[in-house]
């Protein structure tokens, strides 16, 4: 995709074969670890099954599947709902301020408790996002801004049109925690502008085959929230930044699961392995705390280390489902990651140092020049309260 350009959106307030299936038979699944939202489509997408949209709502028809059409694609875990839509569109347009569903947008429906009523509840929400090229909140037609505390998403444009990655969170859609076996009412709608108007030409649904389903959440479809054999919803989660020398590990058990195995260390090989020094036990809780005395790592934790873990869900019959690997790191307490790299070369003479400050720094003293010995020994620092330093013009 050569022309890709992504921008990312969080909205807080204080308030695969393409499938034409049945709505029970639409199934979400929630694998361990989940997509990060950046515009680019993760390997873990393909968890789910991709849905064609393409049948024509109101205005004229698409004129082919160049000029509208799509496909999405959805996870879970308890925390969030994932949607992920791929549009196809020739012409893309944002012109209409305040109607998005005029511009070549997305709609994502979603029935909390698929209650499948003919008029709309608290449970039901249509989230609108358009393609554009500036940052924009999305909108929330039928329960207002409660509705979008706490939403994210990412926009790419593509060769062919656009895509979206999303997430909303369960708490916003129904005030609390999904659960595995789940029904939810689920539709995926495309809005298309061709001629900027500020009318739209086309509209094209996953599921519905009414116009007025955009407000009738009976003729929604079912989505099942599948139950995962895996352990998912890692905390602290995958990837991040840990501030502290000890954590309690979390996660959300597979339903059927009856035990844990858990693993932990410091060497990605080894705990992928499973080797004997990496197992933590097996526990029927679903928390581990580490890094304290009287517990797992009783020395604590070392900065400036990345440590890895896995949770092996155990059935009742004596399977075991190896979980994905995690990660987290906690920060070492002097600056890491220096731009340029350590023993970087063909430097531009022009080049502004900067670094990732160590855990709680505040202040950083800078040490430069030619002599190894001198900023060794720490001589001639400057003090700043920014992680970048300019050092003047570099001799060649």
């Amino acid at each position: 995709m050569c022309r890709k350009l992504i921008y990312l959106f969080s909205f807080v307030l204080a308030l695969s074969v393409v499938s034409m299936v049945s709505a029970q038979d639409v199934v979400i699944p929630s694998p361990g670890t989940m997509p990060k939202l950046d515009g680019s489509i993760d390997q873990v997408w393909f968890f789910s099954t991709e849905h064609a949209i393409e049948t024509s709502q109101v205005g004229s028809a698409p004129s082919s599947p160049e000029d509208c059409s799509g496909t999405w694609r959805a996870l879970w875990n308890w925390e969030y709902l994932y949607v992920l839509v791929i549009v196809k569109d020739e012409d893309l347009v944002n012109d209409t301020p305040g109607s998005l569903w005029q511009d070549d947008s997305v709609e994502v429906y979603v029935d909390g408790d698929n209650s499948k009523g003919s008029s709309v509840d608290e449970n039901d929400h249509q989230y609108t996002f358009r393609w554009g090229t500036e940052v924009e909140a999305p909108t929330a037609i039928h329960n207002g801004d409660p509705s979008l505390v706490g939403v994210e998403y990412a926009v790419a444009t593509t060769d062919d049109g656009y895509l979206f990655e999303i997430k909303v969170p369960w708490m916003s859609i129904m005030g609390e925690a999904a659960t595995p076996g789940q029904q939810i009412g689920f539709d995926v709608w495309i809005n298309d502008d061709d001629d900027g108007d500020a009318t739209r030409e086309s509209q094209v649904s996953w599921y519905s085959t009414d116009g007025n389903g955009w407000q009738d959440p009976s003729v929604w479809a079912v989505a099942i929230l599948e139950a995962s054999d895996k352990a998912a919803n890692p905390s602290p989660g995958d990837g991040t930044i840990h501030g502290e020398t000890w954590a309690t590990l979390g996660w959300l058990a597979a339903p059927a699961a009856v035990s844990h195995d858990v693993y932990f260390g410091d060497n990605v090989n080894e705990v992928e392995a499973g080797i004997e020094s990496t197992f933590q036990g097996n526990q029927t809780e679903t928390f581990l705390v580490i890094g304290f005395p009287g517990f797992a790592i009783p020395d604590g934790l070392v900065p400036g280390t990345t440590y890895y873990w896995r949770i092996d869900e155990v059935s009742a019959d004596g399977t075991i489902y190896t979980g994905d690997m995690w990660s987290f790191m906690v920060p070492p307490k002097t600056a890491y990651e220096p731009n340029p790299v350590d023993d970087g070369k063909f430097v531009p003479t022009d080049a502004i140092l900067s670094w990732t400050a160590g855990d709680d720094a505040k202040l950083h003293t800078v040490y430069f020049g030619d002599d190894f010995d001198s900023v060794s020994s720490a001589t001639g620092g400057t003090q700043t309260g920014v992680t970048t330093y300019s050092p003047g013009t570099l001799e060649l």
